[in-house]
């Protein structure tokens, strides 16, 4: 991508990413037109229908929809969401004995469908269950965690929204991330303005420091043990399984991660502006790996900002102390944001797992399934490493 058609990629990306953060423009879609009115009703039935073990008995007896009759991007997503967690309700069901091998076709069509409508994948993605999962309570107030209500849960219940909903507090919190991004990777080592240089990177170590507080603060509404026992297990991805009466896979088995904080943007946003390099590891490559689950836009938005990364060399460059000392700032304050997120994931599924899970493997992987245990401490330390004195 030439330099020029980057830039005029990243102005644009910023004007539409600088509304909402990452989350859509406008509050997402609520409900599908009559001809889907089954699923918007076992959206609501969900929670009873897995506390009874009765999904699976409901969706296979319903038919085959056509989606292409949904045109507006609202409507396309709200099918995504509403579908890919009919799948893992169908999959998870009855995840204490058994995960299924396969979903009905009155699913896997549809999901199959409308995911390739969307250039995405076919299971539940932290864009679909988080970002695009919501709706105000109070239509004139604003994008924060009490005035939230989810439209897609499992069991239900107040932990399982408290953990949705701030997710996308922090996502929320995390707009002016991206103009700040915009300033500072667009800077001119021969032009540089001392004062808006401290000033935006300011900017992103108060943000740094506030979605930290927000992620904390999980802890005052979502308890440990509900989380890992009815919520996770349902967040976990697809092992082999076969979307029946999809023709493009001709029934063999498919695999994908589920829905994790980890295919959000904002920490690799942060990482390429600061110019944080992490050895590679398998969380690494994992983690590049479930940039693929992302939408189109939030990936082509993640590819410019690595190609024009040049803050931390100029600021290495630069004998100016403040600069030197607010960019430090950031990363004090992004190495705390992945310690409270260590500390989060011993606590919600590490320790829950030495209680109630015979498997070790599900105390060491993290709700989409990523490997977390062995590495992330390692990537603190690594961003530490990055301080300049």
């Amino acid at each position: 991508m030439s330099s020029t058609v980057a830039n005029d990629y990243l102005r644009s990306s910023v004007s539409q990413f600088t509304i909402n953060s990452f989350l859509p423009e406008v509050q997402p879609i609520q409900k599908l037109p009559d001809e889907f009115k089954e699923w918007n009703h076992l959206v609501t039935e969900l929670p009873d229908l897995l506390a009874a073990k009765k999904f699976n008995s409901v969706i296979k007896k319903q038919d085959v929809k056509d989606v292409s009759s949904l045109i507006s991007k609202g409507e396309q997503e709200l099918a995504l969401l509403m579908l890919s967690v009919f799948a893992h309700a169908s999959i998870h069901e009855n995840w204490k004995k058994e995960t299924r091998g396969s979903i009905c076709p009155a699913i896997a069509v549809p999901l199959s469908e409308i995911a390739d409508t969307l250039n995405r994948k076919p299971v539940l993605s932290y864009y679909s269950h988080g970002l695009n999962n919501w709706k105000k309570l109070d239509s004139d107030g604003d994008v924060e965690i009490n005035n939230l209500a989810i439209i897609c849960r499992f069991y239900g219940g107040l932990d399982e929204s408290w953990f949705i909903r701030t997710h996308i507090d922090i996502e929320k919190k995390a707009e002016v991330l991206v103009k700040a991004a915009n300033t500072l990777m667009n800077l001119d080592g021969y032009y540089l303005d001392s004062s808006e240089v401290v000033r935006e990177l300011n900017v992103v170590s108060r943000t740094l420091h506030d979605i930290k507080n927000v992620l904390a603060n999980v802890r005052s509404n979502c308890d440990p043990d509900i989380f890992f026992n009815r919520i996770q297990p349902f967040m976990r991805g697809m092992n082999r399984v076969r979307f029946e009466g999809v023709a493009k896979f001709n029934n063999q088995p498919i695999s994908h991660p589920g829905g994790s904080g980890a295919q959000s943007l904002i920490l690799p946003l942060i990482d390429a502006l600061l110019g944080i390099q992490h050895a590679e590891d398998e969380l690494l490559s994992y983690l590049i790996h479930l940039r693929a689950y992302m939408p189109i836009e939030h990936q082509n938005f993640l590819s410019v900002l690595l190609s024009k990364n040049k803050l931390r060399s100029l600021v290495l460059t630069s004998d100016d102390k403040a600069i030197t000392d607010s960019y430090n700032n950031c990363i004090y304050e992004l190495a705390e944001f992945r310690s409270e997120h260590l500390k989060i994931t011993v606590d919600y599924i590490h320790k829950p797992a030495s209680k109630y899970s015979q498997s070790r493997e599900r105390g060491e992987i993290g709700t989409g399934g990523s490997p977390f245990m062995k590495y992330l401490k390692k990537h603190r330390e690594e961003t530490l490493n990055h301080l300049i004195t």
